[in-house]
């Protein structure tokens, strides 16, 4: 992905798509996020911030259609933060 404002991206074969909306280098990653079926973009936030030697990540995810509040958390965490920790550590 290219780490401009205005950007594009697909996950998924296509079943999420976006767009970066702010871009802070080593700071902050917004996005808006489609998903089939959804009438209005999702909005997902990276938030990067030091914490000694260490990185500290939040993670914001909003405007999620209530029926895909569950999916979407568990795909957080099973397909994305779970496998980074896993990494890192």
């Amino acid at each position: 992905m290219d780490g401009k404002k205005g950007t594009k991206f697909k996950l998924w074969g296509g079943d999420i798509y976006g767009i970066n909306t702010k871009i802070m280098r080593n700071k902050e990653l917004s996005q808006d996020w489609f998903q089939k079926g959804w009438e209005n973009p999702s909005k997902v936030i990276f938030k990067l911030s030091a914490k000694g030697k260490q990185t500290q990540l939040i993670l914001i995810h909003k405007n999620v259609p209530d029926k895909d509040v569950t999916d979407v958390e568990e795909g957080w965490k099973e397909y994305y933060l779970g496998p980074l920790q896993s990494y890192l550590e």
